[in-house]
């Protein structure tokens, strides 16, 4: 609720002349509210404010990509020794 992303779309919000809550649509809290905003299809919000919609999109795919591992990164981290449990060995 107090995160950055949503401190920025209510200033949008505010700017644009738009309503938190929408009147008419059936009875919400504000967090529910501020979410259709932002990824709710065919809102206003879309019409009114379209860099928003692609600054969500964008930061997204970024989080996603950023946070991706490669095929041999997730293998080794997988990866198990044989004798995982055995704390000695004989030499000879």
């Amino acid at each position: 609720k107090y995160s950055s992303t949503i401190g920025l779309l209510r200033r949008v919000l505010e700017r644009k002349g738009l309503p938190v809550i929408p009147q008419g649509g059936p009875p919400m809290s504000e967090m529910e509210a501020l979410m259709e905003w932002l990824f709710g299809r065919g809102g206003q919000l879309n019409g009114a404010c379209p860099e928003l919609c692609w600054l969500r999109d964008i930061a997204l795919l970024f989080k996603f990509l950023a946070t991706m591992e490669t095929r041999s990164a997730e293998l080794l981290r997988r990866r198990r020794d044989v004798n995982e449990y055995q704390f000695w060995r004989l030499t000879f």
